[in-house]
């Protein structure tokens, strides 16, 4: 076990820089350090001023852990701490456009910026940033991406697209903003919430483009003002949990990384005599622990339990009137940090060994000191990285219409994927075998059925009449099933 830990840690260095707003400073953690850097004198920047922001904090390193560019929500800063080229005023409200400098409620809140990388490419990132629109309550209703070059401009970056807006005109959460590597190991899954809804928006990420929004309706409704929450993956991708401040329950769902899909729908239940509200989330390295904090008691809950509300292990109940206890964030360690409201020199909680059930998990109320630090009460939000793909799912390839068959030479090729107008459906079958292929949304519903022979055919799929979305194809032949994948549709 301790090998996978350390393993898994060291896959996730691209998670190991926690930028802090007000000093210029960077805390770095990995398997072996625990240090605060500051960042470099930056000649080839057009501005080396602090950066712009509030309550949005996201950073991407490379697999050294050395960090590429971090963001606070309005701009995006180089590894030097220096703005890249063309990132600024990468924010603003829909009915203000270009002005950034209105800072009365334009900030992305907690999970309102994420950063990505651009599948299939080594230098081009993007930042995912949720607008605010006074106009729907003061609710973000926009989702941007901008997609930046780290290499360009002598090495300092350069914006190539500013502002693409991928999602608008649909309320959302303040906050929740994340994100899971698709199963093939190299595209991703982008997800939002609509505002005081159960709805959840999926974007598949992909080399050439970016598709959707797909809407799936399951799990509990955000709570007004819907506005402090946190959204997360398990580290291996197949369990997501998500919950918003004074709910008293926590939405914790299957999630199938091929399809982008969310099934199994479970409520954690948190209020009692001695708990609260809880709203910040954070799973374990091995996923099977989940931790839940609100502002003054923190708690375990394990996922493997046949009664998971049973399972509840009350790791503190903070008496203090302040600083109080915040975020919690997963570091490349194994440790989970969490944040309170500390000012100067801040002092991190710390659960030191999250795999480890109940009080044995090692939780210190603010044991760490960040010397230097200042109002460190925000957690930077990180998906997972290089999960890599799910070996021998139907996604597990590149290729991803292209599926391995199951047993004889029979196999199936779909594509083009996604798909905007008809489907080609190539077929190598037995010459003495006859098939069938079906196709299904994500409810299960059968949508089209066609027949093929035996030998290598092209049949056509007509999806005039679909809605965009994620579908399940399979083949069978003399009822014995043989292949499957995945169909998205984004016409």
């Amino acid at each position: 076990m301790l090998i996978v830990v350390l393993l898994n840690a060291k896959a996730q260095y691209q998670a190991a820089n926690w930028p802090m707003q007000y000093n210029d400073l960077v805390l770095k953690i990995t398997t072996d350090t625990f240090e605060i850097d500051s960042l470099p004198d930056c000649p080839y920047t057009i501005g080396c001023s602090g950066p712009v922001g509030f309550i949005a904090n996201s950073s991407i390193s490379d697999s050294a852990g050395k960090l590429l560019l971090f963001s606070f929500g309005e701009d995006i800063r180089n590894k030097y701490g220096g703005l890249v080229a063309g990132g600024t005023e990468i924010t603003y409200g829909i009915d203000l456009p270009g002005d950034s400098s209105n800072s009365d409620g334009w900030d992305p809140h907690s999970q309102g910026a994420l950063f990505l990388p651009r599948p299939g490419s080594a230098t081009q990132f993007y930042l995912f940033i949720k607008d605010w629109d006074s106009t729907y309550n003061g609710q973000p209703s926009r989702v941007t991406a901008t997609l930046t070059d780290i290499t360009a401009n002598n090495d300092s970056g350069k914006v190539l697209r500013a502002t693409q807006v991928i999602m608008q005109g649909n309320m959302l959460s303040d906050a929740r903003m994340t994100a899971c590597q698709h199963a093939n190991g190299r595209d991703w899954w982008l997800i939002n919430h609509q505002y005081l809804t159960n709805v959840i928006y999926t974007h598949l990420i992909t080399p050439d483009s970016i598709y959707g929004p797909f809407e799936q309706s399951i799990g509990l409704p955000g709570l007004e003002p819907d506005d402090a929450g946190w959204s997360i993956f398990s580290p291996e991708g197949s369990t997501f949990a998500t919950a918003t401040e004074g709910m008293g329950a926590i939405t914790l769902l299957d999630f199938d990384r091929c399809s982008g899909t969310f099934s199994n729908f479970r409520q954690i239940n948190t209020v009692a005599a001695d708990s609260g509200n809880y709203f910040n989330l954070a799973f374990s390295l091995n996923g099977r622990f989940l931790y839940a904090s609100d502002y003054r008691y923190l708690e375990q809950y394990d996922l493997e339990d046949s009664d998971i509300n049973a399972s509840r292990v009350q790791l503190v109940h903070d008496t203090a009137g302040f600083p109080l206890i915040y975020q919690m964030v997963l570091m490349p360690n194994g440790k989970i940090y969490q944040v309170g409201f500390t000012v100067i020199d801040s002092m991190l909680s710390v659960i030191d060994s999250p795999d480890v059930k109940g009080l044995g998990c090692g939780f210190h109320l603010r044991s760490v000191l960040v010397a230097n630090s200042l109002e460190m009460t925000n957690v930077p939000n990180f998906p997972t990285y290089n999960l890599g793909p799910v070996k021998g799912s139907a996604c597990d390839t590149l290729n991803t219409g292209i599926i391995t068959p199951t047993q004889g030479e029979n196999s199936i090729r779909v594509f083009p994927i996604p798909a905007a107008d008809n489907v080609n459906i190539i077929t190598s079958l037995n010459p003495d075998e006859s098939g069938i292929i079906e196709l299904y949304n994500i409810e299960g519903v059968k949508m089209r059925e066609i027949q093929v022979t035996g030998g290598t055919i092209t049949s056509i799929l007509q999806i005039d009449n679909l809605a965009d979305g994620v579908y399940l194809y399979y083949l069978h032949t003399n009822q014995q099933y043989y292949a499957r994948g995945k169909l998205v549709i984004a016409k």
